[in-house]
């Protein structure tokens, strides 16, 4: 039965629906009967975000074991090019042989700070990232050593250092420190993997439960009013598992990992897209269901056969059903805006790079434009100094600088007038771009956690979803780089962007 049958089956006014409604007592089971079902509604659609926030959780911590993988890995070809350019300048005596040795000597340094910040919360993993640096400072002490003896005294200086077996011991000790931790992360994955398609079947089940009580609530207010929702396809994602050989090449399982990333982005846009779905037709029948009630609530109080009574309950069952109503679309928003964070941060890992020589200063100068009306109204001031060109992604360059600054105009403190600045030093990466304000800061026990998605610090007075500087963070590792944050309740902070100038600068 359409919604245009019902109007006009009770505007005919045969009178057999009128001493049902008189008497009002088959009504008030209905009123009590949607209130439940309302409620059951709520806390399926509740229990569809906390799973939808748990499998975001999940998702984060295979990210995190796979970065933990690549960086592992990537310690380990660094000594393997170190422990390379020794020995090729040993047996030959030319300075060029040194280059992969001195290339590793920059890159290790901050290969073994980002694994020492990816174990931060694991107390295990980061005991396991102390002994790998220590074990590294050792190996390449007696890589220093022994070079410094050929230099002074030729092979025959260096040579009894050599056949000390302490270089081939020691690098042994890395390569089993290296394994534990891969095999760690390994488990890891494989755990949070399960947990992920368990709560993707769940979704699906709590997805299809919302649309049959939303379809019920439908039925309770206009008789024989039943539609079928769209069941939400069954998404599941299959992750690479990581073959733990060390003697594999590091580009080909490097690939392997981003390929795996890859699919837990697809994963999450295909999951997130699927649970709009239903999300769709709820709010779609909320709408049509505001519509028929101010229809039908409008007949049945001209009837003229209706006693005071009876219609004193159905002013009482209009508000019950406005109030309903109106916590369904409360639900739907939020869960909304949650699915469109989640497809915001899947896109931005599946968007294909385009590196170009980016004006960093052109592309400040057009953010600082477009915040103007901002800073004038705040009395605020906004200082670009001397920025260097670099070979990156222009939009991802945007997007990080855009969020950065937006976000220190947002939390400019009231009370005095804001000051924002953006400078550029030299940095072991390339550059360091930093992001500095005045505004009112960020608790220091909060610094760890805000560039985790969903994850806000300090008066929840600014409206936003927390995924902004989970981005940022985003864009910014697969830019090669790392952002770290300083800051002082009423004082406030400073972003450091590091970044490298060219592409050429990343590791692969």
């Amino acid at each position: 039965m359409t919604l245009g049958m019902a109007h006009r089956n009770l505007a005919a006014g045969d009178g057999s629906a009128i001493p049902d409604v008189a008497g009002l007592q088959p009504r008030r089971r209905p009123g009590w009967s949607l209130s439940l079902t309302v409620l059951l509604l709520l806390l399926s659609i509740s229990g569809a975000v906390l799973l939808t926030i748990n499998n975001w959780t999940s998702g984060s911590d295979i990210l995190r074991a796979q970065q933990i993988q690549i960086v592992t890995f990537r310690i380990l070809a660094l000594m393997q090019n170190a422990e390379t350019g020794q020995r090729g300048y040993l047996l030959t005596g030319k300075k060029e042989y040194l280059e992969p040795y001195d290339r590793a000597l920059q890159r290790l340094s901050p290969a073994l700070d980002d694994l020492s910040a990816l174990a931060r919360e694991d107390a295990d993993l980061a005991e396991q990232a102390a002994n790998l640096s220590r074990l590294t400072q050792i190996k390449l002490t007696e890589l220093r050593t022994t070079l410094a003896a050929f230099d002074r005294g030729g092979i025959a200086a260096a040579l009894p250092i050599v056949t000390t077996d302490q270089g081939r011991l020691t690098m042994a000790e890395i390569q089993s420190t290296a394994r534990e931790i891969l095999q760690h992360q390994s488990i890891t994955l494989s755990d949070r993997t399960l947990q992920w398609r368990r709560n993707s079947d769940l979704l699906i089940v709590t997805g299809g439960l919302a649309v049959i009580l939303t379809v019920i609530a439908a039925a309770l207010i206009i008789r024989g009013h039943r539609h079928h929702a769209a069941a939400i396809d069954d998404a599941r994602a299959k992750l690479a598992a990581i073959n733990i050989d060390l003697e594999a090449h590091v580009a080909d399982r490097t690939a392997d990992l981003k390929e795996a990333n890859e699919e837990v982005q697809r994963y999450a846009h295909i999951t997130s897209h699927d649970m709009r779905a239903p999300l769709v037709n709820i709010m779609g029948y909320s709408g049509e269901l505001e519509i028929v009630r101010q229809e039908v609530l409008d007949l049945l109080r001209a009837e003229p056969a209706f006693s005071p009574d009876a219609k004193a309950q159905l002013e009482r069952l209009d508000v019950d059903f406005g109030e309903a109503l109106t916590f369904i679309r409360q639900s739907t928003d939020k869960m909304n805006r949650l699915i469109n964070a989640i497809l915001t941060l899947a896109r931005s890992g599946q968007r294909e790079f385009r590196y170009e020589d980016v004006d960093v200063t052109a592309t400040l100068e057009s953010i600082k434009a477009t915040l103007q009306h901002q800073l004038t109204t705040k009395a605020s001031h906004f200082d670009i100094g001397p920025m260097p060109a670099i070979n990156s992604d222009k939009l991802a360059i945007e997007q990080i600088f855009g969020n950065l600054a937006e976000n220190a105009v947002k939390y400019l403190a009231p009370d005095r007038p804001g000051r924002i600045s953006v400078m550029a030093q030299p940095d072991p990466i390339g550059i360091a771009f930093i992001v500095s304000d005045n505004g009112r800061g960020i608790a220091r026990k909060d610094l760890g956690r805000i560039f985790d998605p969903f994850r806000r610090a300090g008066p929840q007075d600014q409206p936003g979803e927390g995924i902004g500087l989970a981005h940022v963070r985003s864009l910014i590792r697969r830019l090669g780089g790392r952002i770290s944050c300083e800051s002082d309740i009423g004082v406030g902070s400073r972003f450091i962007v590091s970044l490298p100038l060219h592409r050429n600068d990343m590791w692969s």
